[in-house]
């Protein structure tokens, strides 16, 4: 028998599992609409895209560049 704490923690890990996985499907859909590209090339690309994403979000959050002191 698992205690109330450790179900709570299994289903936050299974939420961000499926929540991570959606998020790589979106950056390969969105750099790769039409599924032409190999699969090494797709991924590179939808790690660039996911990397300007967050960069963006994070510029926007603080209002400055990456990077910027």
């Amino acid at each position: 028998m698992s205690i109330p704490v450790k179900r709570t923690l299994r289903a936050r890990t299974s939420d961000q599992v499926k929540t991570r996985d959606a998020m790589q499907s979106k950056f390969d859909r969105l750099v790769d609409p039409d599924g032409l590209l190999s699969p090494e090339e797709r991924a590179y690309r939808a790690a660039h895209a996911r990397r300007a994403h967050n960069a963006r979000r994070l510029r926007g959050r603080n209002g400055r560049k990456v990077g910027d002191q």
